[in-house]
């Protein structure tokens, strides 16, 4: 703005100097004075133009600064503003974010915890029906075993008496017994009895021979399931018991009148 001024005004000057100038040729005034007064008034005029120009210089120099000084108070008041409003847009974000971590870590340990109760239920539930299943084996196992130790103890009694008969037949010779022996039997459960081929041909009203178990197979192979699996006996199978020894055999093993089985008194 200053060298604007300065260049106008020099160009006023000049133009009014040569204004000056040129009327005073075309006045054709030659006296000096005139000349000196005409040379003054443009040197008066070049040091007014400079004077102006100098204070114009300054006003724009101060408009200039002033203006530059609002400008960065408002920038620096916008850039506060903004900063504040993003500081608090922050804040608030950060907020939402932490409420909605919060939430989803409540409703996932929510979650966590149905699953690990509901899995508690079933390891519970599981547990207990092993220890139900594990207790109804142990009874049944025990329950069998008893029944097993009264059956070899009815047994053992029974072929005392027999024991006894054969030796009053041998002393007195009085009576003449025959033994008459089961010729049939129906099988029952492995698990709970222990029925086998070779356990029924243990018994004294069989063979009283474990050994002689394949004389019992053979004989009722047909009926199996597998003919070829000596170990499978379906519960319920009549069992047939061929004689061995030239023994009478008849009639069906009766567990619970084991005493019919051994007629002792048949002459």
């Amino acid at each position: 703005d200053l060298a604007a001024a300065l260049a106008a005004a020099q160009e006023q000057a000049a133009k009014d100097l040569a204004d000056a100038v040129r009327a005073a040729q075309e006045q054709t005034v030659s006296s000096e004075a005139v000349l000196v007064a005409m040379r003054e008034a443009a040197a008066k005029d070049l040091a007014a133009a400079k004077d102006q120009a100098a204070k114009d210089l300054a006003a724009a120099l101060a408009a200039a600064q002033d203006q530059a000084a609002k400008d960065l108070a408002a920038a620096l008041a916008a850039a506060q503003e903004q900063a504040a409003k993003d500081l608090a847009a922050a804040k608030d974000q950060a907020a939402q974010d932490l409420a909605a971590a919060l939430a989803a870590a409540q409703e996932q340990a929510a979650k966590d915890l149905a699953a690990a109760q509901e899995q508690a239920a079933k390891d519970q539930a599981a547990a207990l029906a092993v220890a139900q299943e594990l207790a109804i084996q142990e009874y049944i196992q025990t329950q069998a075993q008893a029944n097993e130790l009264a059956l070899r103890e009815h047994e053992i009694a029974l072929l005392a008496a027999w024991e006894e008969a054969r030796r009053l037949k041998e002393e007195e010779n009085v009576i003449q017994f025959v033994t008459i022996l089961p010729a049939q039997y129906t099988a029952r459960s492995w698990q709970l009895y222990g029925d086998a081929f070779s356990n029924i041909a243990a018994q004294p009203w069989c063979y009283g021979d474990a050994t002689k178990w394949r004389t019992l197979y053979e004989a009722n192979r047909l009926k199996l399931p597998d003919p070829n699996n000596p170990d499978l006996i379906p519960i319920g199978l009549t069992i047939d018991i061929p004689s061995i020894a030239g023994e009478i055999r008849e009639g069906r093993y009766d567990r619970e009148d084991y005493a019919s089985a051994f007629d002792f008194t048949t002459q």
